[in-house]
């Protein structure tokens, strides 16, 4: 009688611990599908972004070393109408960055040995009256040298391992210097060493810096015995917008946020620019029915019918007994 009392109590606290074992393994396996579906759209989204970037950096990577003054020394072989040769010092051809920097790019710019800053988009001497207006607006050339003097004022070629002829190296950064140094320049670029006549060049890679919230490129070029810093500043509101954009399929709510670029590398840092991809997994697109939830479609009646079979077994076998029971009872008192 005690076991019979038992039988549906014991039953029942098994189905639960049962029932609760697979509420367990549900939500497991439902939060490793949602960390599994995250990690593949965080990687899927850095991949996009660098992409983005890396196609700007193998623009201005292909860029001739040359192309950073406004007009540079054409280095092939030139003739006259008469078959004479023309000396290559003697033919100077426009910058293709005099007049367009490119999509994502608001200035290039290009630093000597002596701290001297220039670009190609701010013209000098006979440079500028060949130029403006006639190939570039008065007021682009005026926005271009503000920008110029912005890089100016940003950019140390000491902190990027440039080492300058130029001993006072904090004065660089005074209104005073720089117009000095514009007025300089209008000497360097009528005979710059970066574009004159064909010598041993070597280009290093751009590398990614922050400077007041603003992108640089930069990279190292040697011109035979000359060494020069050239660069460009990147128009980060429009590439970060485009960026995001190419994501927004995968998160709803990201960000890009600038880092050193000496900060340790994880999984959410961008391997073309110094950034790291803000992208929370409260973020991440759902796709609504996964594998995970077909899974658990076909677990979840299965383990009801199994429990639903256990429990008519039960109930059968208690049935059983009773009737045995019974029987028992009536044939001990008929042999009484």
């Amino acid at each position: 009688m005690s076991r019979r009392r038992w039988t549906w109590p014991v039953f029942f606290a098994g189905a639960l611990l049962i029932l609760a074992g697979a509420v367990a393994g549900s939500i497991v396996v439902l939060r490793a599908e949602r960390e599994a579906r995250y990690q593949g759209a965080l990687r899927l989204a850095l991949w996009r972004i660098d992409q983005r970037c890396a196609e700007l950096l193998a623009r201005e990577s292909a860029r001739p070393h040359g192309v950073y003054a406004p007009f540079l020394f054409l280095e092939t072989e030139a003739y006259t109408r008469l078959m004479q040769p023309i000396q290559a010092d003697e033919i100077r051809i426009r910058s293709p960055l005099l007049t367009d920097a490119g999509p994502f790019v608001r200035l290039h710019f290009q630093v000597n040995a002596q701290g001297v800053f220039s670009s190609p988009q701010v013209p000098r001497g006979n440079a500028y009256e060949r130029s403006v207006p006639a190939l570039l607006p008065e007021e682009r050339f005026l926005d271009n040298v503000g920008l110029l003097e912005d890089v100016v004022a940003d950019v140390d070629p000491a902190e990027v391992g440039m080492e300058l002829a130029r001993p006072e190296a904090d004065a660089r950064t005074s209104k005073r210097w720089v117009a000095a140094q514009n007025a300089k320049q209008a000497a360097q670029q009528a005979e710059s060493p970066a574009s004159a006549g064909p010598r041993d060049v070597a280009v290093g890679p751009f590398r990614g810096l922050w400077e007041d919230g603003d992108l640089y490129f930069v990279r190292d070029v040697r011109v035979g015995e000359e060494r020069y810093l050239q660069g460009f500043l990147v128009d980060w509101p429009a590439l970060r917008a485009v960026l995001l954009e190419d994501i927004e399929d995968l998160f709803s709510d990201a960000a890009i946020t600038p880092c050193p670029e000496e900060a340790a590398r994880d999984d959410r840092r961008l391997f073309t620019i110094p950034a790291v991809l803000e992208a929370p997994a409260e973020a991440a697109i759902e796709p609504g029915w996964t594998p995970a939830h077909t899974l658990l479609a076909v677990f979840w009646p299965l383990v009801l019918l199994a429990l639903g079979a256990t429990a008519g077994a039960v109930r059968g076998s208690v049935r059983f007994g009773e009737s045995q029971r019974r029987f028992a009872s009536l044939v001990t008192h008929e042999l009484r």
